[in-house]
């Protein structure tokens, strides 16, 4: 009898290993699969795992263009790194051998996930009036909630603040955007937009403060009509809590819109968004107003405040190189 020898080819060993939900494609995952990719295409071996593990995941259409195998928890076993997002915190215990930790693409979904019985007491019980959760939290130190996790990474400098205040060390790595071809066909309208999953009490506010300034919320749109609405905008408002390095206000700058931001979480200050101090606003009466009259100047002429937010605009379209850097020198590729 002839035995014929397997031919088939073995797939290199992994050495970096990313949980990932398996059922979603907002920015937080992409980043995850960013990761992955910047690891395979600087000579590192990674892959993705998708949780739950035992479900038929498939990498996602929209993340096709990655670099991505996917893992088994097999493979768990030989790897020296599993990074975890923030929502996964609790998963640390399910992998033992490698070094684990915590990539910080944002601070809030970190608190908004846990379940309710790792909540402190003094919050469930008591709940100091005023004082949401995680800021609770920070003042507590919250070591104990990530698991004794062997390293933290983070995607804002919003997210390392708050790990220093808790006490925990880390890496910024960032993460960055897509290509986004400037599309030439769409001529700048004069409108202002905004994210309408959010801020929607200031917005509110705002416009009631401004009636002269009507602003369009972004929300229950495709993809193509959402990057159609901010090629014809001149202005993007954030009103919101920035959790992280948010996509949309970074996705209307390089469309060239002109990015106001309410001085909350990561659009509090200026390495996440870097752009001029006036260009950020508070919440009180005095400062909406104060805002209002700055978009109308910007609507009648959009170039000085373009001019001046140039430096936040190069800084979006450096991130994948830097992202890369900052990945080769902590995976030491």
């Amino acid at each position: 009898m002839t035995i014929i020898p397997n031919t088939a080819p073995t797939r290199r060993p992994i050495d970096v290993i990313v949980v990932s939900p398996g059922d979603l494609t907002t920015g937080g995952p992409e980043a995850l699969h960013q990761l992955v990719d910047s690891i395979n295409r600087q000579g590192g071996s990674a892959a993705v795992l998708y949780w739950a593990p035992g479900d038929d995941w498939q990498v996602p259409e929209l993340y096709a263009h990655y670099n991505v195998p996917v893992a088994t928890m097999d493979e768990v076993r030989s790897a020296r790194y599993v990074v975890l997002a923030e929502i996964h915190t609790h998963l640390r215990s399910k992998f033992k051998g490698p070094s684990v930790g915590i990539w910080w693409l944002s601070v809030d979904n970190f608190f908004e996930r846990l379940p309710r019985a790792r909540t402190p007491l003094g919050w469930r019980l008591l709940r100091p009036p005023g004082l949401g959760m995680h800021r609770y939290l920070a003042r507590r130190r919250p070591k104990w909630y990530v698991g004794g996790a062997d390293f933290h990474l983070t995607q804002s400098h919003y997210a390392s603040k708050f790990l220093e205040a808790s006490g925990m060390n880390s890496t910024f790595i960032g993460d960055y955007m897509n290509e986004f071809p400037k599309d030439d066909h769409h001529t700048k309208l004069g409108t202002v937009v905004t994210n309408g999953g959010r801020g929607h009490e200031l917005r509110q506010r705002f416009e009631e403060v401004n009636p002269h300034v009507p602003v369009t919320p972004l929300i229950g749109l495709s993809k193509a009509e959402v990057a159609r609405a901010m090629s014809e905008a001149t202005v993007y408002i954030d009103f919101g809590h920035q959790p992280g390095r948010d996509r949309m206000p970074r996705e209307s700058a390089i469309r060239d819109c002109v990015i106001f931001t309410h001085r909350a979480g990561a659009g509090a200050n200026d390495i996440d968004m870097a752009i001029p101090a006036h260009y950020r606003f508070e919440s009180n009466d005095d400062e909406l107003r104060r805002i209002g009259n700055l978009v109308s100047e910007v609507l009648q002429d959009p170039e000085p405040a373009l001019a001046a937010q140039l430096s936040y605009r190069q800084q979006i379209l450096g991130e994948r190189d830097a992202f890369d850097a900052a990945v080769a020198d902590f995976f030491k590729l």
